[in-house]
């Protein structure tokens, strides 16, 4: 990932920890948060994001404003919890554990951060 830009210090750092901590799923979420970010909306329903704490989905949602361009981040619309990711028209959404099976069976991208690191990266 390298250096994050300048900002204020203990948001970088957080940003940086938080990117190391998620070393094993970062290639993978920030390839699908790119394609979601396309001036075209990719079909197929927003990127699923599983993590613990809704602040970790939001802490993706920095890694992706300081890794994409600027204007791919501003056509990212999120929210950080929801039960229905499949009804859901924002491009990325967090969901509870509980929630992955299913969005995953409806045909989103979804990758659960909350667990073990997968062998795939999703």
């Amino acid at each position: 990932l390298g250096l994050l830009p300048p900002g204020p210090a203990p948001v970088r750092e957080g940003l940086d920890d938080f990117a190391v901590s998620r070393g094993p799923w970062l290639a993978a979420v920030l390839a699908d948060l790119r394609r979601a970010s396309e001036e075209e909306a990719p079909a197929g329903g927003p990127v699923v994001l599983v993590e613990k704490r809704n602040a970790d989905v939001a802490r993706w949602l920095g890694l992706a404003a300081v890794t994409l361009p600027r204007e791919s981040v501003e056509r990212l619309t999120f929210t950080t919890y929801t039960r229905r990711p499949g009804s859901s028209p924002l491009r990325v959404v967090g969901a509870p554990a509980e929630d992955a099976a299913a969005a995953r069976e409806a045909g989103l991208r979804v990758h659960v951060c909350a667990e073990r690191p997968p062998a795939d990266g999703t």
